[in-house]
């Protein structure tokens, strides 16, 4: 016996290893490839090896093996038993190249004498068209006979042979008796045994015994059950350890009686290591399709990009699972393309496809959740065996973040360019030596240069030269890497001349490198804002100048804590304070109100809605004085403060007073009005008439008081008398009154007019008076008239009745006659004295307008 792991006998090592590598079987029918865009597809492993195909003396079929099954595409229970020639046409035939013959194969079954081997050309599964080798042999060890056919791929039909692979064993067949023992044993296209096999060896004398006992443990199961028995053994040969995948089938007599084993060993270590090698490198790939960012995927060829595999990427593309996607079992790819872009998409595919070349496109996706993605794919076609593209393969990516920036960055651009075209202050572009290489249209604008023009200049040759030192020293820092940006103001000179006063903004445009390219400069003309600068402090001068020569009290107070910031020579003579004690001052220890108040007025003055104030203000002596305060807001170095006048209004407020004991103690009503016809000042009596208080109707405005059509009438009287300045008369009637108004203008300390004084008296109870009396007296003038007409009519009787009496003879009675009648003239006469008398008295009295 020899060491465990070598093998027994040297002859039948002998006899394998000089055995030509091409004569025999090898494992090409496991692993025939076709390319297609550079990839290798693989059969299954169980239809790997050389097809065997076993048939009795009857040409029944007893056994086919997994690579013959899988090429005639049938199962593993179809066959066994069935005719043999029936199985060959029915499955072999149509698999036959045009103008191919499977009848040499039918002789072979029925052991006709024919050449071998015999060459077929077979359309293989999947694989496409393959050259196939068909041998014969007949075993006669066993009764009855049987006939062995071996299926051997040789390669692609027209191409060379299939290479084998080192250090494979070629297909072994056997047979052996009850009990064991050898009777028949051959390789592919070798029927007869080496010549060291002796007949009736045994496993034992031929393999370690660990391999024997494995193998005989596997034949005996064959003998006993009677079934075919198949697994794949790891036998040791010179000390290397191979794969054999085995069969084992009893041989059986007339009777069913097994007598024997028959079987076969392929060598499928290559394939078993090429199985390894693929479940590896699957999960290689697997692992790298699942870490892809995007989606890698085999379609087929239609108008739904039908999906046959697509990589976990898919998830992450689409939102759906893979499973989903393939054979379209939710979803179909070609339905998630945008509806806008299918058309693009699908004639940039057909191009590629057509051309045989790949194709690259890009198009937005509408995901499982309504999202609407942009992708890139890259993909070719994969030819079929008509020379046909049947499939797609490619990769499909994600670039919806590239895609938004890339239109974020168009937008920018876009946006630059307008602000660049249309902004209101001027930019310009130039390279690191201060050349122009682009102006905007404002900056042409303020220098009245063209573009063209522009672009022929430096930034030099247009800085005023007192500028031009500061503005070529940052320039070189800025070029240097010493600042990233500088600001400065400084002067232009503009073509015509003159010279514009610009702030300038530059920053550096760096490559990619950090290497300054270009400065970019936004410049605005703050010429006018100079101008006002220089204009404001000419004001500012000349307002310290009055602030310190008026004679009037000037405070300047800042507004947010009631501090006096300054004040000017009056007010410290005024309020008796030096001004260094009164600048430390706040306004609440001069003003008398509380400080709340005093900040609430404050407030009202700064936000212009109230300017005049009246105030009591404390002098260094204890004094308090009334002061009339006019404030408004101003603005010192940029400082918001407030600028108060004050006037010293002691003496006019007691005059007012007086005024206003003289105005309560009138029997009249009266009131005091300025121009607006705003009430000043008035007493209880005017307060009575419009039934409020006197504090109620202080500073309203008298229109508002009386109906519209005497406002107009007064306004109008008022309008007179400022005009004028002479007092004017107004009688009208009131609420059943009858009032008199005198308008008196009261002339102010200038000479003009700026106040009115109303001064109302009731004459109701006086023009009734009035009109009775003138009522009386045109009584009395018609009753004397009356008289003076009754005289007249008496005085004609009586000369009647004096001549009638100078006619009567009776003295006595014509005495009688002209004594009564001379009565008589005397009563006339004395009426006629009276009627003189009176009209005396009327013409006095309308003289001095009593009448």
């Amino acid at each position: 016996m020899t060491p465990e792991g070598t093998i027994y006998r040297a002859g039948w090592i002998s006899f394998l290893r000089r055995r030509p590598r091409s004569s025999r079987a090898s494992v090409s029918v496991m692993t025939p490839t076709t390319r297609s865009g550079g990839r290798t597809a693989t059969l299954p492993a169980r239809a790997q090896g050389d097809g065997i195909l076993i048939v009795d003396a009857d040409q029944k079929i007893v056994h086919v093996n997994a690579p013959l099954q899988d090429l005639l595409c049938v199962d593993e229970e179809e066959l066994p038993g069935a005719d043999a020639l029936f199985a060959v046409e029915k499955h072999l035939f149509p698999l036959l190249e045009e103008g191919g013959s499977g009848e040499e194969v039918i002789a072979l079954l029925r052991g006709e004498p024919r050449p071998s081997p015999v060459i077929l050309s077979v359309r293989a599964p999947g694989t496409g068209v393959r050259r196939l080798s068909v041998t014969s042999s007949t075993i006669d060890t066993v009764t009855p006979a049987i006939r062995l056919l071996v299926f051997h791929d040789t390669g692609e039909a027209g191409g060379a042979e299939t290479p084998s692979v080192p250090g494979e064993f070629p297909p072994i067949f056997f047979v052996q008796d009850r009990d064991l023992r050898y009777s028949w044993f051959c390789t592919t296209g070798e029927p007869e045994p080496p010549p060291d096999l002796a007949a009736g060896s045994t496993d034992a004398d031929l393999f370690c015994p660990g391999d024997a006992a494995r193998l005989t443990e596997l034949k005996r199961r064959a003998l006993e059950t009677g079934e075919m028995v198949r697994e794949e053994v790891l036998l040791t040969v010179n000390g290397v350890t191979h794969t054999f995948d085995t069969t084992l089938v009893a041989v059986k007599d007339g009777r069913g009686k097994a007598t024997g084993v028959m079987g076969t060993l392929l060598d499928v270590t290559a394939r078993q290591r090429a199985i390894e090698a693929l479940v590896k490198s699957r999960r290689q790939l697997a692992t790298l399709l699942s870490n892809l960012p995007g989606m890698a995927y085999q379609c087929r060829a239609d108008s739904k990009w039908t999906m046959e595999f697509v990589s976990e990427g898919a998830e992450r593309i689409t939102g759906y699972p893979p499973d989903d996607l393939i054979g379209n079992r939710r979803v179909a790819y070609g339905d998630l393309i945008h509806p806008g872009d299918r058309v693009r998409v699908a004639e940039e595919v057909a191009a590629g496809l057509d051309e045989k070349r790949p194709f690259q496109t890009t198009y937005r996706l509408v995901t499982a959740s309504g999202e609407e993605k942009w992708v890139w794919e890259q993909g070719r076609g994969i030819p079929g065996s008509a020379d046909g593209i049947v499939r797609v393969e490619g990769y499909i990516n994600d670039i919806t973040d590239r895609i938004r920036v890339q239109i974020a960055l168009a937008e920018s651009e876009a946006r630059f360019r307008n602000i660049f075209e249309e902004a209101g202050i001027g930019i310009l572009l130039t390279d690191t030596r201060g050349r122009i290489v682009k102006a905007n249209p404002a900056f042409q604008q303020i220098l009245g240069y063209s573009a063209d023009e522009l672009q022929e200049m430096t930034v030099a040759g247009i800085t005023y030269p007192d500028d031009l030192e500061a503005s070529r020293k940052c320039l070189v820092e800025l070029v240097a890497g010493k600042r990233e940006r500088y600001r400065l103001q400084k002067r232009y000179v503009t073509r015509s001349g003159e010279v514009v006063w610009a702030r300038l903004t530059v920053t550096a445009l760096r490559d990619t490198d950090g290497t300054v390219r270009y400065t970019l400069g936004m410049m605005e003309d703050i010429t006018a804002r100079k101008q006002a600068e220089e204009e404001l402090a000419e004001s500012e001068e000349r307002f310290r100048s009055i602030f310190n020569t008026s004679h009037a009290v000037m405070l300047i107070i800042d507004p947010e804590t009631g501090a006096i910031v300054d004040a000017n020579p009056a007010a410290s003579a005024y309020y008796g304070h030096p001004h260094e004690v009164l600048v430390t001052m706040r306004i609440d220890e001069i003003n008398t109100l509380t400080q709340e108040e005093i900040l609430q007025k404050i407030r009202r003055a700064e936000a212009g809605d109230e300017w005049h104030f009246s105030f009591r203000h404390r002098l260094a002596d204890g004094r308090i004085r009334d002061v009339d305060v006019f404030s408004g807001r101003v603005i010192i170095h940029g400082r918001v403060l407030l600028h108060s006048i004050v006037h010293d209004v002691t003496e006019r407020r007691q005059a007012e007073e007086q005024f206003r004991a003289l105005l309560d103690a009138m029997p009249d009503a009266a009131m005091l009005i300025d121009r607006d016809g705003s009430i000043l000042a008035l007493n209880e009596m005017m307060a009575g008439r419009f039934e409020k208080s006197v504090g109620e109707l202080i500073g309203a405005c008298t229109y508002d008081l009386v109906p519209p059509e005497l406002a107009a009438k007064r306004q109008v009287l008022v309008e007179q008398a400022f005009a004028s300045g002479r007092p004017l008369r107004l009688v009208d009637e009131q609420a059943g009154m009858i009032l008199e108004s005198i308008f008196f203008p009261i002339p102010g300390s200038r000479g003009d007019v700026g106040r009115l004084a109303i001064i109302s008296r009731d004459i109701t109870r006086q023009q009734d008076l009035e009109r009775a009396r003138k009522e009386a007296f045109s009584q009395i003038e018609q009753n004397i008239e009356q008289f003076a007409i009754l005289a007249d009519h008496i005085r004609q009787p009586l000369q009647v009745i004096l001549g009638m009496a100078c006619l009567i003879e009776d003295d006595k009675v014509a005495a009688i006659l002209r004594g009564e009648v001379d009565r008589i003239n005397g009563y006339i006469r004395q009426l006629d004295q009276g009627w003189i008398e009176s009209r005396k008295i009327r013409e006095f009295l309308r003289r001095h307008e009593m009448v």
